[in-house]
């Protein structure tokens, strides 16, 4: 009987093993024994939010159904002074993805795309500041390590400008400046350059928290950034960021690939921009080594004949 009682404990242990780890290899999506993943946990976790397309000469890029007034690092969510510098915490359910990796693109004819990258940041943008004003944008497809913040000039349809003393607004879009006199009046802004320090992953804190603080009048406290067990919404409370931010690793996308895709033909033939409307493609994304996935050759897309003009650097 004893023995009986060991056999069945036995059993009983091994199944829960055997279920615990099949529920942790959906949710993490069999990682390593160093913890990382492939761009399939993007894949599978923004499909349900948009629509994936295969975007001539970068790959597999997403469209979220958001809404025609979209516009990243803007809509639906707010900046935060973490340890890690200014931290864009989404209101969405796919913000743990695509405002802390890649990069995204404004075409014009099916809006705003998000291209997945392997580097996790508190936000992937240029920063710049004017007689008053914070200016961010969202660093392109176009971007890469090597062109480095201060010489990246995203064309003016990127940026969002804001008075300095409102930059820690919940509501920033409700701040933002949309007088095109006055834009264009802070075209000539700063460049902020003020990279983190970490060799091993280079971005843009922000604006110095001192400058902040004086313009806010406010005294800030960095709020600690902690990692999420499961894809969400960013979730802040009790000093801290809560932020879903696995391991991309680059090696592992050889087989990756979103469940349906739409060429942007079949997309602009079906429907306007941010249709969730999908088609089953089957091409296989081609695997890059970099932080930002990058084209073999560019697609041929339509100028903005505004641009951002930088005329200096401040370095902080």
């Amino acid at each position: 009987m004893k023995h009986a009682l060991i056999v069945f404990a036995a059993l009983v242990f091994m199944s829960s093993c055997t279920a615990s780890g099949q529920a942790s290899n959906n949710e993490q999506y069999n990682r390593d024994e160093n913890g990382s993943v492939s761009f399939q946990v993007f894949y599978d976790g923004l499909s349900p939010y948009g629509t994936w397309i295969d975007y001539p000469g970068y790959g597999y890029a997403w469209i979220p159904n958001a809404g025609p007034d979209f516009h990243p690092y803007l809509s639906g969510g707010h900046w935060v002074y973490t340890d890690a510098g200014w931290t864009w915490v989404s209101d969405y359910e796919w913000g743990w993805a695509t405002f802390h990796y890649g990069s995204w693109n404004f075409d014009a004819t099916y809006g705003w795309m998000w291209l997945p990258g392997y580097q996790w940041a508190p936000a992937w943008v240029t920063w710049g500041s004017y007689d008053g004003y914070y200016g961010w944008a969202p660093v392109g497809f176009d971007f890469s390590i090597g062109i480095g913040f201060p010489n990246y000039r995203p064309t003016i349809n990127y940026w969002c400008y804001a008075p300095q003393n409102a930059i820690t607004s919940i509501n920033i879009n409700r701040n933002i400046i949309t007088d095109k006199v006055t834009i264009n009046n802070i075209h000539n802004h700063v460049n902020i350059i003020n990279n983190n320090s970490d060799k091993t992953n280079v971005y843009n804190r922000g604006p110095a928290l001192a400058e902040v603080e004086h313009a806010t009048g406010k005294k800030i406290t960095p709020v600690k950034i902690a990692s999420a067990e499961r894809a969400g919404k960013d979730q802040t409370g009790n000093g801290t960021v809560n932020i879903y931010r696995p391991k991309i690793d680059a090696t592992k996308n050889g087989a990756a690939k979103p469940a349906k895709i739409n060429t942007p033909e079949t997309l602009h033939a079906k429907a306007p921009t941010n249709s969730s409307e999908q088609i089953d493609n089957s091409k296989k994304r081609e695997v890059n080594s970099s932080p930002f996935a990058k084209p073999a050759t560019k697609p041929q897309k339509k100028k903005n004949k505004e641009q951002v003009t930088l005329s200096s650097n401040k370095t902080i």
